[in-house]
């Protein structure tokens, strides 16, 4: 028993000394620091673009079947740009298809008898909108929202948003688009592109020769591998879900999400590095896996017409399995069925990848 034990931390041990010096190794690499930059500033982007594209008038969408004199002030009013819902169905597809301070920020539902309650020396309630994404600024806008409304009419103004917040709809459009498949490529190029350049670093210095003569296996080997290759692709999840951290609805879905595609990422770049000697021979195959993965992102997203033996392939591309997962980390509900049949498909394929490197790895080594 103990030495069974003995066995496994001395394996251990080997396992993490492999992995802690790739790690410490890669840190020295320009192509590390470059693929976080770049990641940093793809996701970067939409926010940038938002903050230089803010509307001198603040936008809010307004649904008033009475045709209120609220409506007609915000209308009128130089410091508004009203945007006219036709149902509280569409106040709520819209508000929740906006997220991170991008597009309409705030929906408002004034009520019929709006003007008759004005009248009376009342104080009018309106329900009002935000998404799940701009729920720490609900407060904050229901608040200024009321004090200028009050200024308009002369008369204290309630908007409710207790029980508003509204979450994505599953055909949320071009920001559900973005926040699903930015994720999946930056994360897909950290994996791919960084493993390779671990391993070739390692046959150019002749390090790989010492390691499969010393005591650690070539399963040991591979595993340590791909654990420097898991901790940047940690590294590069860590940004994307900072980053995005307020449109999260399912923080369990993003670790699903983060196993799912670290440990494919990992496996295809082990598999590029392992059949191939320098980075140079890899580089033409990299780009064009980036390729079919990201056009198969789209195509599947944008639901474009193809035809139906492709489309039953689709759900079977790694790329568009792991797109479906984090789909649903920012809608409301999670169907779990469908979840857990992307995931294994997506670990089945990656157990394929690590036995066909440990078979290729063994073979080079006699």
């Amino acid at each position: 028993m103990n030495i069974t034990k003995e066995r496994w931390n001395d394996g251990l041990h080997l396992i993490w000394t492999i992995a802690s010096k790739d790690i410490v190794d890669s840190l020295r690499n320009k192509l590390v620091i470059s693929l976080i930059l770049g990641m940093g500033f793809m996701l970067l982007m939409p926010k940038l673009m938002g903050l230089m594209l803010v509307p001198p008038e603040i936008p809010v969408l307004v649904y008033d079947h009475g045709e209120s004199r609220l409506t007609a002030e915000l209308e009128n009013s130089d410091q508004y740009q009203v945007q006219r819902a036709r149902s509280l169905v569409e106040v709520e597809q819209v508000i929740g298809s906006m997220g991170f301070g991008l597009g309409v920020e705030f929906g408002l539902a004034v009520p019929d008898d709006f003007d008759q309650v004005l009248e009376a020396g009342g104080q009018p309630e309106l329900d009002g909108y935000v998404a799940w994404a701009n729920r720490m600024k609900a407060s904050q806008l229901k608040t200024g929202f009321e004090e200028q409304f009050e200024e308009m009419v002369g008369q204290p103004v309630r908007i409710n948003v207790e029980g508003n917040i509204v979450y994505p709809s599953s055909d949320a459009g071009l920001w559900l688009l973005m926040v699903t498949i930015t994720p999946v490529i930056v994360i897909l190029m950290m994996g791919i592109q960084l493993v390779p350049a671990l391993l070739f670093e390692e046959k150019q210095t002749k390090t790989m020769e010492a390691l499969l003569v010393s005591p650690a296996s070539i399963s040991q080997v591979v595993v340590g591998k791909a654990l420097a290759g898991l901790f940047y692709v940690m590294v590069a999840a860590s940004v994307v879900f900072t980053i995005n951290w307020a449109g999260v609805v399912h923080w369990e879905m993003v670790l699903l999400f983060v196993l799912g595609i670290g440990v494919f990422s990992v496996g295809v770049g082990l598999v590029l590095g392992s059949f191939f000697e320098r980075q140079q021979d890899v580089a033409g195959l990299t780009m064009l896996l980036l390729v079919v993965f990201i056009g198969t992102l789209f195509v599947n997203m944008l639901g474009l017409d193809i035809p139906a033996v492709v489309q039953a392939m689709l759900p079977w591309v790694p790329s568009v399995a792991l797109a479906e997962i984090i789909r649903f980390i920012f809608l409301e509900t999670v169907p779990w069925e469908e979840v857990l049949a992307n995931l294994g498909s997506v670990l089945a394929i990656s157990t394929l990848l690590y036995a066909v490197v440990v078979w290729n790895v063994r073979r080079s080594d006699r």
